[in-house]
């Protein structure tokens, strides 16, 4: 009986045991999950964990739905029963061990820019720039961040709040944390509502490696060990299929060339064409001069006759030059007369000097 009745009590054992497991194993993987993905999934139910640093206070809020936030102030000095404490109260609400870190006023730096409005397109470094004229400190020794809090396009100014912390300040706000077995998500400074200024984000900012910064280099180097395999896979694949590609790329080139060849006669058979075409319908210069010679009248003679294409060019003397137009517009051969110059009179004043061109009628050409 001893036995059997010491079974259950083994099986309820185990049970708690795996339960606690399980319960540990679902907090851990809740506090790898970013925090912006909790804030989208669970929303206005998710408990918040704020570690409020000042310049001499330092004091933890955890904020619950529906209940009072839970204040604890950080001043004890045994750094042990300060931890047990923190991890009871946060275990008490069910809240996570993830942390955001908020700088008070008096532990910050603020003050006021105005660039102009083309610094717009690099901010950070011409921001990062002008702290040495803002801040006696140097720059590698603080943490910066800006907000444009207005535009002047009339001005060309560009106006921009400027929030500064010691590196220091962020240091200790990051040791006190993990001192009391927190988790720092972020570090930000502001007013306690609207959009707060962003100055140190885990995986991001922080130079020590955190736990879940080692899990997403971790899967970086999953993520290039696949790209590397892929890429060495498809390159195999290339291998198999160079020589077909190389035979299919000199049947296309041997096709090339012939289709080249036979645009080329093509070509020249078109220009042929083309030169034929065009000696049949130029008008025959003997059929011209002919019937030049039955339109000019004998009292009449031309100097100049030049044949261009259709394109008819004559100068002479007539004793009246305009009888020459009507002469042209009633010919059979030839049409659209008109002076190339105004008509001169000879000296002799007996004859006048005429220029003028007309066009082969198209029909007529031979």
């Amino acid at each position: 009986m001893s036995a059997t009745a010491a079974l259950p009590h083994r099986v309820v054992a185990v049970r708690q045991l795996l339960g606690s497991a399980v319960a540990w194993w679902l907090a851990e993987l809740r506090d790898m999950v970013p925090q912006g993905w909790l804030d989208g999934l669970i929303g206005a139910r998710r408990h918040g964990t704020v570690l409020a640093v000042g310049r001499d206070q330092v004091s933890l809020l955890i904020e619950r739905q529906a209940h009072a936030a839970t204040s604890i102030s950080l001043a004890e000095d045994d750094a042990g029963a300060l931890s047990a404490r923190v991890q009871a109260a946060i275990r008490g609400v069910g809240a996570s061990r993830t942390v955001a870190i908020r700088l008070e006023p008096d532990a910050v730096f603020e003050c006021s820019l105005e660039l102009p409005l083309a610094a717009e397109r690099s901010l950070p470094q011409i921001v990062r720039n002008q702290l040495g004229k803002v801040t006696p400190l140097p720059v590698h020794t603080v943490r910066f961040a800006y907000r444009v809090t207005e535009r002047l396009p009339a001005a060309k100014l560009l106006k921009l709040r400027v929030v500064i912390a010691k590196q220091a300040t962020i240091e200790r706000a990051l040791a006190l944390a993990d001192g009391i077995g927190l988790r720092p998500s972020r570090i930000t400074t502001g007013p306690a509502s609207g959009a707060p200024f962003l100055l140190w984000q885990a995986g991001v900012s922080h130079a020590g490696k955190r736990p879940r910064q080692r899990w997403l280099r971790a899967l970086e180097m999953c993520g290039v060990v696949l790209f590397v395999a892929a890429y060495g896979l498809h390159v195999y694949r290339l291998d198999h299929t160079r020589a077909d590609l190389r035979t299919a790329v000199a049947a296309a080139r041997q096709m090339a060339a012939g289709t080249e060849r036979v645009a080329t006669q093509v070509r020249h058979m078109r220009a042929a064409l083309d030169a034929l075409s065009a000696q049949k319908d130029a008008p025959s210069p003997l059929r011209i001069i002919d019937a030049l010679t039955r339109l000019v009248p004998q009292d009449s003679w031309v100097y100049q006759l030049s044949v261009h294409g259709r394109t008819v060019e004559m100068a002479g003397y007539s004793p009246r030059a305009t009888d020459m137009i009507s002469r042209i517009e009633g010919s059979a051969l030839f049409e659209q007369p008109k002076f190339r110059s105004p008509i001169t009179a000879v000296p002799d004043g007996k004859s006048e000097q005429f220029s003028l061109s007309f066009q082969v009628r198209e029909a007529t050409a031979p």
